[in-house]
């Protein structure tokens, strides 16, 4: 089980230069949604990046792999509704195998006294995110979308894994 991984946002052009630096397990992430950041996925937390989104992990079922989709649900909660949300998470997790298309899913915390986490969830197609957190199963913890929205903050981000050698349709060569 990873035990920490980090994100780092930038253009194409800037996070490729890593896969040529480093060998150790990154996933290049081409964002679903116009004019986005890029993303590479430390999986390890091995590269020495300046400014890395770090994260601990709380639970995880799956392996994180070099294919499909991902899903990064930032949440920011009260004191009261940490501890809630992540028995919530982990009871949806028992259940992952009833998720269609899910490869991967996992809960972390950046700062357990800022009380910031991540939703990491990897799927076979975009579809299937979408399709999945829709479901009575995925219930119980989308309540804390709206918590967190109301709150401190929620943020989610889509993702495709691809080589960062892709040619894509992105001009941000």
């Amino acid at each position: 089980m990873t035990q920490r991984l980090q994100i780092v946002l930038g253009s194409k052009r800037f996070l490729k230069r890593f896969f040529k630096e480093y060998q150790t397990p990154l996933l290049f992430m081409k964002p679903l949604a116009k004019g986005a950041n890029y993303g590479v996925l430390d999986v390890e937390a091995k590269v020495p990046f300046v400014a890395p989104m770090a994260y601990d992990t709380l639970a995880m079922g799956g392996t994180i792999e070099n294919r499909g989709y991902l899903q990064l649900a930032y949440y920011h909660l009260t004191e009261d509704e940490a501890p809630v949300f992540i028995d919530q998470f982990k009871k949806l997790l028992k259940q992952r195998d009833q998720l269609q298309g899910n490869l991967a899913l996992g809960l972390f915390v950046k700062d357990a006294k800022a009380r910031d986490y991540l939703v990491l969830s990897q799927w076979e197609r975009t579809l299937d995110v979408f399709a999945s957190k829709s479901t009575p199963l995925w219930q119980p913890v989308n309540k804390f979308v709206e918590r967190a929205a109301k709150g401190q903050g929620y943020h989610d981000a889509n993702y495709q894994i691809i080589s960062p050698d892709a040619d894509d349709d992105d001009k941000d060569e």
